[in-house]
């Protein structure tokens, strides 16, 4: 009974959340970090697992570094950006794959030589979402080099260009979704293949 109820209030909770953001996001497309922190706020004390909770820093870490490094991202110039933005998904995609052992090895005291480390369920398809994005932005930077050929492509091979925002907009929902993802046991689904690697020994 507890359980149904709590799955009910991470359907109402995470609904809400999307409708709110899509209210707003013409407005202001960063409402989706606002999103994005009170769901993963919520993630972290709904799930405190230590695959959740090591998960959720590398997300919350890219999230500020996003902020920081990355607001005015559109202003730089294609052949700038969109390879800083295919550098930074490879970079996440790194963290998730090597999480159990950078976590043990670097997190805080309670995670070391923690037994429950592994890469899983929710690993793997946040790390699909962000090799999705890396592929993403090498079509766009090649959609921009072919800008350059000819004044005829110049002016229409804005395909990708076009679609841009709402490309943008499909990711960060589906982003909100990974994070409801994480509400649910099939998410702690650990590959037995990943499983930490003992920082002593080399040896799984």
């Amino acid at each position: 009974m507890k359980s149904n109820i709590l799955k009910a209030v991470d359907l109402v909770l995470f609904a809400a959340l999307t409708y709110w953001a899509y209210l707003y996001y013409v407005a202001d497309p960063h409402i989706f970090d606002v999103v994005n922190l009170v769901a993963l706020v919520y993630v972290m004390v709904r799930r405190p697992d230590v695959n959740t909770l090591s998960l959720a820093f590398i997300i919350l870490a890219g999230r500020v570094l996003d902020s920081a490094l990355l607001y005015n991202v559109d202003q730089w110039g294609g052949f700038v950006a969109y390879p800083v933005l295919i550098l930074f998904n490879i970079a996440g995609i790194l963290l998730i794959w090597f999480r159990p052992v950078i976590a043990s090895k670097y997190g805080p005291g309670a995670m070391h030589d923690h037994d429950d480390f592994a890469v899983t369920e929710q690993d793997n398809v946040l790390g699909l979402l962000l090799t999705v994005q890396a592929i993403f932005q090498g079509l766009m930077l090649i959609e921009h080099a072919t800008r350059l050929i000819n004044p005829w492509m110049f002016e229409h091979s804005r395909i990708l260009y076009d679609q841009y925002e709402v490309v943008q907009f499909v990711f960060a929902v589906i982003g909100v979704g990974i994070l409801y993802f994480m509400t649910f046991d099939a998410s702690k689904i650990k590959r037995s293949d990943r499983k930490k690697w003992r920082i002593e020994d080399g040896k799984q």
